[in-house]
């Protein structure tokens, strides 16, 4: 089992629920989320690239 594989299920479920509602609401709410976590633990741990704003799903 991957130990970095929450990243790509989260964004598996933004994508899916993108799609789903045509609404960018649970983006932001991930995206927010993840520059709040980034300050308490290093992202990069749960398999976040150092780059991820920069995909075109966080765009």
């Amino acid at each position: 089992m991957q130990k970095k594989k929450p990243y790509a299920v989260t964004c598996a479920l933004v994508y899916i629920c993108r799609a789903v509602s045509g609404s960018k609401s649970i983006q932001e709410k991930v995206k927010a989320l993840f520059e709040t976590s980034s300050q308490v633990i290093p992202i990069h741990k749960i398999g976040i690239p150092i780059n991820w704003k920069n995909e075109p799903l966080w765009r």
